[in-house]
């Protein structure tokens, strides 16, 4: 499966598509471009492989927000590491919103308080 995040007016939209479907999507204008494309299978593959990673050997993965800040991205990250790095008070209340207080917050940035991530 291939999961496209595209913008649609003011708001973001995430279509899914087969890998035989693209192409198709694309020429018949279901997909809005620019878009940022990537592999569902792929990456909650590479999940999996660091979830069992985590598993063997006790370390605790984390997913830097700053590499891809994608909503949907995040939300797979979310259900299988530990936690995210940020380096903005932005991004810290942004992925304290989406995964909760529960899931690690590693902040690398000067001068920002603990209350207020």
């Amino acid at each position: 499966m291939t999961r496209f995040t595209h913008k649609l007016s003011d708001k973001i939209k995430v279509s899914e598509f087969t890998d035989n479907t693209v192409t198709d999507a694309l020429l018949q204008g279901a997909l809005v471009t620019p878009a940022f494309v990537y592999d569902l299978n792929r990456i909650q593959q590479q999940l999996e492989l660091l979830s069992g990673l985590s598993r063997r050997t006790g370390c605790r993965p984390i997913y830097s927000i700053k590499s891809q800040p994608c909503e949907a991205i995040l939300e797979l990250v979310g259900e299988t590491l530990h936690g995210v790095s940020v380096s903005s008070l932005y991004e810290a209340r942004w992925a304290r919103e989406r995964l909760g207080a529960s899931a690690s917050l590693n902040l690398t940035t000067p001068g920002l308080r603990a209350d207020e991530a």
